[in-house]
């Protein structure tokens, strides 16, 4: 199975997703592949230090991360694609807003690993 999960700018909230489910999917043993794009993301932009510090408390590396383009061909590839447009987007909102918000998607992303097959 293939998940693309999208957010506007590709650099906290779909990024986040995508390393904290590959990391909690290697946990449960699932066979998954994740992948993150941004509607309106500049290819290769990098991720903001507070978003790269909020997701370290989660055991995720956003240093490497850099933003990719949401493409017809990448929406194509995946079986399911996740948009995190109702998780609010901590950019400019300084460090409390990723972690708020980070918060939320590591609720979220449990949420749909249990429905993907890995169960607690």
């Amino acid at each position: 199975m293939r998940v693309l999960f999208v957010c506007a700018g590709n650099l906290c909230r779909s990024p986040f997703a995508e390393g904290l489910a590959r990391l909690r999917a290697g946990e449960r043993g699932l066979d998954v592949e994740f992948e993150s794009a941004g509607e309106i993301a500049y290819e290769g932009s990098r991720c903001p230090s507070d978003a790269v510090a909020a997701a370290r408390r989660y055991g995720v590396d956003l240093t490497a991360h850099r933003a990719h383009r949401l493409t017809a061909e990448r929406k194509a590839a995946a079986d399911e694609v996740v948009p995190l447009f109702d998780v609010p987007d901590p950019i400019g909102r300084g460090a409390d807003a990723y972690r708020e918000t980070y918060a939320r998607l590591d609720e979220r992303v449990d949420e749909l690993l249990d429905r993907w097959g890995g169960g607690g």
